[in-house]
């Protein structure tokens, strides 16, 4: 989708201008004859720096999600009721109107949980080994040190948003159900 390529565009051109903002500033300089200090800016802009990169990271996670959900909505549509006039439409309504939050919700958690649940399953002791007995004192001292942050790591799922087209339940729900 061509909207899809100019957001994308818009969003780093918003982001390359933001960097150019934060840096802008003038170092801080002391005059005598002046009766106020301008404080030095650098460590302030450090920090926005790093928060636009998060925002860059989050925005373009964000829009892949959004065409995820049009996508999945224009199946969901013409598979289960046959519409195939304006599906399109209907999908991009029910992303502003109702979904909003979801899709929202879902970029984020895709977007910075997904590096460390390829990371967790690395390192995650097999289903198969467990079921037959051979996993022996790792699965149980992993289970024991890691087990809390499992349930966490299942909630990291792109065909979430099909799921939520289908049903319109919000993403944790949609996401605890595939």
């Amino acid at each position: 989708m061509p909207i899809f390529l100019l957001l994308t565009c818009g969003l780093l051109a918003i982001f390359i201008f933001q960097l150019l903002a934060y840096w802008s500033v003038n170092p801080m300089s002391i005059q005598p004859h002046h009766p106020y200090h301008r404080p030095d800016a650098t460590p302030f802009s450090i920090v926005l720096t790093v928060l636009n990169f998060v925002w860059l990271y989050w925005g373009f996670s964000f829009l892949n999600e959004a065409s995820n959900f049009i996508n999945s909505g224009e199946a969901v549509e013409w598979y289960m009721q046959n519409n195939h006039g304006s599906a399109r439409i209907d999908t991009v309504r029910n992303l502003f109107c109702y979904h909003w939050g979801s899709v929202v919700a879902g970029s984020f958690m895709l977007g910075f949980f997904t590096l460390p649940d390829m990371i967790f399953g690395i390192f995650k002791p097999s289903r198969l080994k467990e079921a037959e007995g051979q996993a022996g004192c790792y699965a149980s001292c992993f289970h024991c040190l890691a087990g809390w942050i499992e349930p966490l790591f299942e909630l990291v799922r792109s065909e979430s948003m099909a799921y939520i087209n289908m049903t319109g339940v919000p993403y944790c729900n949609a996401s605890r159900y595939c």
